[in-house]
């Protein structure tokens, strides 16, 4: 479909000189959030294990679902497969993660070698560091999807959110984690301090997310084509304009009646 050679991208470009192809963003988006630390990949496998093994069996499935409801838990069956698509991770970790309290009930009486796991703090507050990073992960891979959502817009959202990094980052640094809601409550409702190993691990992992965006997206914030989204405001000629395509742009862009609708 790709090819340099035979593939539709080729063929066009043979018709279309100037035209200019790129690589799915949703591809690329998703190679960006697979950089993880060993560390924060083994707690994220563990949960996984954790999940698969209450699923194991419709009996064990069942007892615990039968449990969740007895203590009032908002989750009651956990949807997940072994190769679960990875950026649909963020919501099975925010589930086990407000479920901790039941599977340790549930191990009482089933010897499973993962269960202490749910009774440590510094494996818990990495377990919600990861459901708060990819349920934003998650949430920004739905905005780029859609019938609807044109690359510009998609642009617009990867721009939004590699800032967010840097603000995530600027605010850990200073020990503040409300921009992560379900590790900022446990904390608080713990009454611990994060450990020094994990907030290194959760700067680490949100600079190389930062690098990711900026290898995978290079020109984000490339202003080349912003005359598209806004031709009011343009100043100068748009770069590969010609000389008759800018001086028609002047007139539509001092249109006052015009930018009064748009």
């Amino acid at each position: 479909m790709t090819g340099k050679v035979s593939g539709v991208v080729a063929r066009i470009k043979n018709v279309a000189k100037n035209c200019n192809s790129t690589h799915s963003i949703l591809h690329r988006y998703a190679l960006v959030t697979k950089r993880i630390s060993a560390t924060f990949k083994s707690v994220l496998d563990e949960a996984v294990k954790i999940i698969n093994f209450i699923k194991s069996k419709p009996l064990q499935s069942g007892i615990f679902k039968a449990m969740c409801e007895d203590m009032g838990s908002l989750h009651t069956i956990l949807l997940l497969h072994t190769e679960v698509r990875w950026l649909s991770r963020g919501k099975m970790l925010v589930r086990i993660f407000e479920l901790r309290k039941e599977p340790m009930a549930y191990f009482i009486g089933h010897k499973f070698e993962l269960s202490y796991r749910l009774n440590n703090m510094a494996w818990l507050s990495t377990l919600a560091y990861l459901a708060d990073i990819f349920g934003k992960l998650n949430k920004l891979c739905l905005a780029l999807q859609g019938k609807q959502v044109n690359i510009l817009q998609a642009k617009d959202k990867l721009v939004a959110f590699s800032r967010r990094i840097q603000y995530w980052i600027s605010a850990v640094e200073q020990n503040n984690f409300e921009c992560f809601q379900t590790l900022s409550d446990f904390l608080e409702e713990s009454e611990v301090d994060l450990d020094m190993e994990i907030y290194d691990g959760i700067k680490t992992h949100l600079s190389s997310l930062q690098q990711s965006l900026s290898d995978y997206f290079p020109n984000l914030e490339n202003q080349d084509n912003y005359w598209v989204q806004n031709r009011f405001k343009i100043k100068e000629k748009p770069k590969g304009f010609h000389s008759m395509d800018y001086e028609n742009l002047i007139e539509l862009s001092t249109d006052t009646q015009l930018e009064a609708k748009f």
